[in-house]
């Protein structure tokens, strides 16, 4: 009798350690399939990435400069190169809101990064310092999330032109460069 009850007991104990190892490589299963997941999102992005930075150009800093100092004298391919420029950089910000978004792998403090002149989630700063990159986001129709995010982000944008700023950097050297002299 009491062997039968002891007996029992293991195989309660068995089958519960069963359900639960099982549990376990089920979960085990799914983290693996989300890891896929983001590492072939991730993939995806940087091939589109190489696209995009094929057309640039050589120097992509010339067009940027242009978009900067004299946005109407841009040519057609001049804004083909920033429209792969401004389109790779949303595509960082995407990248990274698809990635969290399949595997978790981001948390939510990186993925709405406070800061849009040098954030750790693309180049707002970038895109938002300039008319055309300002015009490229108003046109942007894709990803709803990111639409939503980057609108917040412009609406909110406190960041000088990139005239202004390379301006103010330009003062802050020459001060640098005075201070070295004294």
């Amino acid at each position: 009798m009491k062997s039968d009850k002891l007996d029992t007991w293991v195989q309660v104990g068995t089958t519960t350690a069963l359900i639960i190892g099982l549990g376990l490589v089920v979960w085990e299963l799914q983290q693996t399939r989300d890891a896929i997941r983001s590492q072939l999102t991730s993939d995806g992005f940087q091939l589109m990435g190489q696209f995009y930075t094929s057309v640039f150009g050589e120097e992509p800093k010339n067009v940027l400069a242009k978009a900067c100092d004299s946005p109407t004298e841009l040519t057609t391919a001049d804004l083909i190169a920033l429209d792969h420029i401004y389109t790779q950089l949303v595509h960082r910000s995407l990248r990274v809101l698809k990635v969290a978004e399949r595997g978790g792998y981001y948390e939510q403090a990186y993925i709405e990064a406070p800061s849009i002149g040098r954030d750790s989630t693309g180049g707002w700063g970038l895109l938002f310092s300039t008319a055309p990159g300002r015009a490229f986001w108003r046109s942007y129709t894709g990803d709803a999330a990111l639409k939503e995010y980057g609108d917040r982000m412009l609406a909110n944008w406190e960041g000088l032109s990139c005239g202004s700023h390379h301006e103010e950097w330009r003062q802050l050297i020459i001060e640098d460069l005075g201070r070295q002299v004294d």
